[in-house]
């Protein structure tokens, strides 16, 4: 299943929830130059089995609610933004729960009004990773959240050009039982503005490889 919102005018609103892929696996949404889209919730990737993915070169994508890539075990939701301006006001979160969800940031802008990004929920697995183009958002950045006993990996790369700006803290394994549970950043080039790297609970694997570009401290005090 394919749909495809593209030119300007070309305007599709939705109250509720969207889904894309909610049980079935190869669904797909594109949003082209000129489009706009608008929905309470975006779930690409419901239940088990189910596959959606949103490639926007263009336009704009708003939300009201939150954004969930990957929900349930067996689920799998994917986000391409290679140019517009994709707005959510509340979370957005890449592997909604025990799916797995990617995000993939190659151009355009991506802001977070409120809320904040969760990268692995519960004993999902979260990658987002941005080439180029800027992400920013108002509250926290969670790598790990409520992840279950030896489940849970996050990942996060910024590489390339890409700007990354987080006025609030980004915290590794957050809370939960996730003793085993694994986060990772991976700075490989382009800039990290954040204002404090922090741990949430003992235990659990949390790893930040220096590999290029620049992290920024946006407030005083500790960073990391």
């Amino acid at each position: 299943n394919w749909v495809m919102v593209n030119g300007a005018g070309s305007v599709w609103r939705n109250s509720a929830t969207l889904y894309v892929g909610n049980s079935g696996a190869g669904n797909m949404l594109t949003i082209g130059d000129g489009a706009v889209v608008t929905a309470n919730q975006l779930i690409l990737g419901q239940n088990a089995g189910g596959g959606g993915a949103v490639y926007q070169g263009g336009g704009t994508y708003s939300g009201t609610s939150e954004m969930k890539l990957g929900v349930n075990a067996g689920s799998y939701g994917f986000y391409q933004l290679s140019g517009g301006c994709l707005t959510n006001v509340n979370w957005t979160r890449v592997s909604g729960d025990n799916g797995l969800g990617v995000f993939y940031l190659s151009g355009g802008t991506n802001i977070s009004t409120a809320n904040g990004l969760i990268v692995a929920a519960g004993g999902g697995t979260g990658v987002f990773y941005a080439a180029s183009g800027l992400y920013s958002n108002q509250n926290t950045v969670y790598m790990g959240y409520n992840n279950t006993p030896g489940n849970g990996r996050g990942e996060l790369t910024i590489a390339g050009s890409a700007t990354v700006m987080i006025n609030s803290n980004l915290q590794m394994n957050r809370d939960g039982t996730g003793d085993a549970a694994t986060g990772i950043i991976n700075l490989d080039g382009g800039l990290l503005r954040v204002n404090n790297i922090n741990k949430g609970i003992a235990g659990g694997l949390s790893i930040i490889n220096f590999n290029g570009g620049t992290l920024l401290g946006g407030a005083a005090g500790t960073l990391i």
